[in-house]
């Protein structure tokens, strides 16, 4: 799947795989044609992912290396190990490149799923490894948060708000600072089980 934004940070071109993964996901308002000259930003709801990502597209606008890093995308049924390459292109714009390392197939997950009902609560979840922070501080898988925070039954579910847990937001702002010379500058976040 590759996307591409502008110097202004619209996106201004996604590839067939893009609305092919938007449809098998359930998510047709991610379709091309809704997408397409709206900014990256509409779809990053939490400050510290915008800023970090900011960095990012910063450093990848500065940098002839392209930045890549693993991380967590994962659908109600699945956990994915996804691969992502930022890269510039003339004129400031940045290209993503992102495709699937691996999946592991799970019980569905009602939490996860698009169109469900949702009540005024909010649980927390790491945009980058996709887990959830337990009460102790701990972050653990969404399956296993939602046992100790005694939501499986939940009806309707609480709202997922996204942010970063501190393991992954060191992991990726220690490449960010470091030299990349003689370093493919790679880091995987959030593991399959």
């Amino acid at each position: 799947m590759v996307y591409e934004i502008d110097s202004t940070d619209h996106i201004i071109h996604v590839n067939p795989a893009w609305s092919a993964v938007a449809e098998a996901v359930a998510a047709p308002g991610l379709r091309a044609p809704l997408i397409l000259g709206r900014l990256l930003w509409d779809f990053i709801g939490d400050a510290t992912t915008r800023q970090l990502y900011s960095t990012i597209l910063e450093r990848a606008r500065t940098r002839a290396r392209p930045l890549a890093f693993s991380f967590r995308c994962d659908t109600p049924t699945q956990r994915r190990l996804m691969h992502m390459r930022i890269a510039r292109r003339a004129g400031a714009a940045v290209s993503f490149e992102v495709r699937t390392i691996a999946t592991q197939e799970r019980p569905p997950v009602a939490l996860l799923e698009a169109g469900a009902p949702r009540s005024g609560s909010i649980v927390r979840m790491c945009s980058w490894c996709k887990r959830m922070p337990l009460p102790t501080g701990q972050w653990v898988e969404v399956e296993e948060a939602m046992k100790v925070l005694d939501i499986l039954d939940a009806i309707p579910l609480p709202a997922i708000s996204h942010g970063m847990c501190p393991a992954c937001f060191e992991a990726i702002t220690g490449t960010l600072g470091r030299d990349q010379t003689g370093d493919d500058g790679e880091v995987t976040l959030g593991s399959l089980p």
